[in-house]
């Protein structure tokens, strides 16, 4: 079906530079994204905040997939305590890495939103890191808590 559709058309090769402009259009889009992060960086001094970058978003999308999860678990009329207290302590060990900042300049990266930053909840966060409540509200209802769909939508 694919052999006479395309035989038709100037053959395999006009098939194979079509194939091929599809992916150059498709990667275009993530390369641009990227120089911007890598200039951003070497601007500041160190190609390596690329990579806290990388991590910083990895660890926003654990601390969005935990506050998905909370939100099924707390559908469930009998909800064990135990998992609930399992995904409060994913969700601490999440915010220590955000709140690092990703840059010494303070610079925002490229994309970020910088109203997403939540400096204060950050602090209140880190310095009370064992007070429950708290960490359930900012799992429970993310826009007491942006920094990590700041991080997610950087990326995206």
């Amino acid at each position: 079906r694919i052999k006479e559709a395309h035989e038709g058309m100037d053959g395999f090769k006009a098939l194979d530079d079509k194939i091929s402009r599809f992916r150059c259009d498709a990667l275009e889009p993530m390369y641009q994204v990227a120089t911007s992060f890598f200039e951003w960086s070497r601007k500041h001094g160190d190609v390596g905040d690329v990579r806290v970058l990388r991590d910083k978003t990895r660890t926003a999308g654990v601390f969005v997939a935990l506050h998905c999860l909370l939100g099924v678990c707390d559908a469930v009329e009998d909800f064990d305590e135990r998992y609930r207290q399992r995904i409060l302590r994913l969700a601490r060990e999440a915010v220590r890495p955000l709140a690092q900042p990703p840059h010494e300049s303070g610079t925002p990266p490229p994309g970020f939103d910088p109203k997403k930053a939540c400096p204060e909840m950050l602090t209140r966060l880190t310095a009370g890191l064992g007070c429950d409540a708290l960490l359930d509200a900012c799992l429970s209802d993310l826009s007491l808590f942006e920094l990590p769909i700041g991080y997610l939508e950087m990326s995206s």
